[in-house]
């Protein structure tokens, strides 16, 4: 329902996408896995199949975004880069 209404609210570049995406060591890998936030079908004929919910999204490239780091102890920080999504 949401879907179709949003389709008509929102330009196609603003409008929600599915929350899935694909998590790789760089664009010369292939993916490692999938990262998504699923919904389960509760329709009562539905088939029961979850489908990753719709978000709306920023997404920043790889080359404009500088590391990010994340500590892990007083003396240990890990450096980690790539694109970037903010929901």
């Amino acid at each position: 329902y949401m879907q179709f209404h949003n389709r008509k609210l929102f330009a196609k570049a603003y409008a929600p996408a599915p929350f899935c995406f694909s998590v790789r060591r760089s664009e010369l890998h292939s993916p490692e896995g999938t990262l998504s936030i699923e919904e389960a079908a509760t329709s009562a004929g539905g088939s029961g199949v979850a489908a990753p919910i719709m978000t709306i999204v920023a997404h920043s490239g790889a080359a404009a975004a500088t590391p990010m780091q994340l500590p892990l102890s007083a003396s240990t920080r890990v450096s980690f880069a790539g694109d970037r999504h903010l929901h």
